[in-house]
């Protein structure tokens, strides 16, 4: 109708001497209108029709919700991960020089490992150093040498190494090695009594969203145990935002609902816009499926 009415100025006098030198810009105009139009009457009726009131109100809240980036440039990974992952490598900082993070952080990992061959330093300490310095680099071919020195000496397996490496490679959506390091990591945790007393339910965390991720149907068991475990232990926003993921990712209809009211409530606290929203596209997707 308003592309019409548009159209038909250009067939009238006098308003097409006023008018027809605008008509192109009013048309883009008017067209802009209706298809904005028509995606709000799509979101509303997908709002009506399957998910719960409660993604409205997440909508409105698109202004306020502000995703900072962090200095280890992991600021697109849920804050459910996230938290856990800057903890890590903040422990992991300790244990070397300011100087050779700040090497590996700038690309220099080369370099920082060529300083760390001219140092006197301790040779059983040299593989947990090179590791750390790895897994600080922003570079896939540098994490897979982590990998390879954490396999080859077993006195350097440090659970936050395992936990570090595990989200590196989730980052770049390789979810199936991601869950075995991690897995990996949570066992080493289990049987090392001088851990952090978190560090286990931050490997329950992290996995359950990487099942929840990679709808890993086999693990949903695992999945609903380590996120509600977490759950209940942490008191921060990223273990409500895996167990909203869990559920909406594994669950009926009931639990998909809860689900969303959980992620909602993470994101009220701090988990970014963006990822509210991709656990809502979920959510839709899995009621569509479950639909008689």
């Amino acid at each position: 109708m308003v592309l019409g009415i548009v159209q038909k100025i250009e067939l009238r006098e006098p308003i097409k001497t006023f008018v027809g030198p605008f008509t192109e810009h009013l048309l883009l105009i008017a067209q802009a209108v209706l298809i904005g139009a028509l995606l709000m009457w799509i979101v509303a009726q997908a709002i009506d029709e399957h998910l719960l009131p409660i993604i409205v109100e997440g909508f409105t809240t698109l202004a306020q919700t502000v995703a900072v980036a962090i200095e280890t440039k992991v600021g697109d990974i849920p804050a459910a991960l996230r938290t856990s992952l800057e903890h890590s490598l903040g422990d992991l900082a300790q244990t070397i020089s300011p100087h050779l993070v700040q090497l590996a952080k700038a690309g220099k990992v080369s370099e920082a490992l060529a300083e760390i061959e001219t140092d006197n330093e301790d040779a059983k300490a040299k593989p947990q150093t090179e590791i750390a310095l790895l897994l600080h680099s922003e570079e896939q071919k540098d994490w897979v040498k982590a990998s390879q020195l954490l396999d080859s000496n077993p006195e350097a397996q440090d659970p936050k190494f395992y936990m570090t490496l595990a989200y590196r490679f989730w980052t770049v959506d390789q979810i199936d090695r991601a869950i075995e390091i991690g897995e990996r990591g949570m066992r080493l945790a289990m049987t090392n009594k001088n851990n952090d007393p978190e560090i286990l339910s931050k490997f329950q965390n992290s996995l359950a969203y990487y099942y929840a991720d990679g709808q890993k149907t086999d693990r949903e068991k695992l999945a609903r145990e380590y996120a509600e475990a977490a759950y209940k232990t942490r008191k921060d926003s990223g273990p409500a935002d895996t167990y909203g993921y869990v559920l909406i990712t594994f669950g009926n209809r009931s639990e998909i609902q809860r689900g969303v009211s959980l992620c909602h409530k993470a994101m009220t606290k701090g988990t970014p816009f963006k990822f509210f929203m991709k656990h809502v596209a979920r959510a839709h997707a899995r009621l569509e499926t479950l639909n008689p």
